[in-house]
């Protein structure tokens, strides 16, 4: 039930956004450390080009790894979600899904984390999305992002993000 919740959340936030979207930015380029660099997003941050599928990243500097993994596209909304043993769940939502590339320009992406009653979005921030490969039986790339509560209180920075999930 939460994550239906955190997943009505995003997308909402990224809908609510249609209107005054651009295309953003689809070419990815990797720096030369095999991260995409640092930069936007949230303040800055690196994407894994390698972790543990389906989903894998560092929350705040401690490891997370889903169990789970899924992918959905309606509407041209691509949702990413993770789901880790201890009902921890990732989510990253892109507007206007054009294929491989960088996703990063704020109103088009949209990223949270929940974990217990505690859930974290982006808002209308831009988090940084990274599509390397995207076939009939999988997607594969890497994200980072920084996240508050709802009510500011509290912010998670999400960072090293990796996915491989099967469609």
């Amino acid at each position: 039930m939460k994550r239906v919740i955190l997943s009505a959340l995003l997308l909402a936030g990224v809908c609510a956004t249609l209107p005054s979207c651009n295309n953003g930015d689809y070419t990815a380029t990797p720096g030369a450390s095999g991260s995409t660099g640092n930069g936007g997003g949230g303040g800055g941050g690196s994407i894994a080009t390698t972790g543990t599928d389906p989903m894998s990243c560092t929350v705040s500097g401690t490891a997370w790894v889903a169990k789970n993994g899924t992918i959905t596209n309606a509407g041209g909304v691509l949702a990413i979600t993770g789901d880790a043993a201890d009902g921890s769940s990732i989510i990253l939502g892109i507007q206007n899904y054009k294929g491989t590339g960088t996703y990063s320009s704020a109103g088009s992406t949209t990223a949270g984390y929940m974990v217990g009653t505690d859930m974290y979005t982006t808002g209308l921030n831009a988090a940084t999305i990274v599509v390397s490969e995207d076939d009939a039986t999988h997607m594969k790339g890497g994200f980072y992002f920084t996240a508050k509560t709802v009510d500011g209180s509290k912010s998670v920075t999400v960072n090293s993000g990796y996915f491989n999930i099967t469609k």
